[in-house]
């Protein structure tokens, strides 16, 4: 059982407990949300911020596509495989901002060194993407992106705390 103390919003005390309590609403925090509602757990989520809120961005690579595809049949969150594609995000949900992903590359470096370009470009790996834009990867426009997952754990029933900041956790 978690207890979680919340002031001021709403004015005064509010005990609640929960089985799982999760700090962070972004990608992974919001998913693991949703994910632990669909497993029968009660689950409040606890931002420090609010939605919409700066995140660096993020991109997608195949992998992560089909995982994502993959928790989302496991745990019936149909709107989490819409976003594993460029394809189908823009049929589904064309407002959540995101980009078509055409590759990305790597760079080695050494720590405490700056970067070098070598001759043979030994140092750096230049992967392509789908060049099919319905199964491409995209680029994720963070703020929107975290922001309608964050409204899709509500919708499941995760208590959402925005704007709180933890203190201190007891468990029981």
């Amino acid at each position: 059982m978690i207890w979680v103390r919340r002031k001021p919003h709403p004015p005064g005390e509010v005990k609640t407990d929960f089985d799982i309590a999760i700090v962070g609403s972004g990608f992974g925090g919001s998913l693991l949300a949703m994910i632990a509602r669909r497993l029968g757990r009660s689950v409040v989520l606890i931002e420090r911020g609010h939605h919409p809120r700066f995140a660096i961005g993020e991109s997608s690579t195949p992998l992560a596509n089909l995982l994502l595809e993959q928790l989302a049949l496991r745990y019936a969150l149909p709107e989490m495989a819409s976003l594993a594609k460029w394809g189908t995000w823009q049929k589904t949900h064309p407002k959540i901002a995101c980009g078509l992903k055409r590759g990305f590359t790597f760079y080695h470096h050494v720590a405490g060194q700056p970067w070098t370009e070598t001759a043979n470009h030994a140092n750096e790996l230049l992967v392509a993407a789908s060049p099919r834009d319905e199964i491409a990867d995209t680029h994720w426009y963070r703020p929107d992106f975290d922001h309608f997952l964050a409204r899709q754990a509500q919708q499941l029933g995760v208590e959402f705390l925005d704007e709180t900041s933890l203190s201190s956790a007891h468990f029981s």
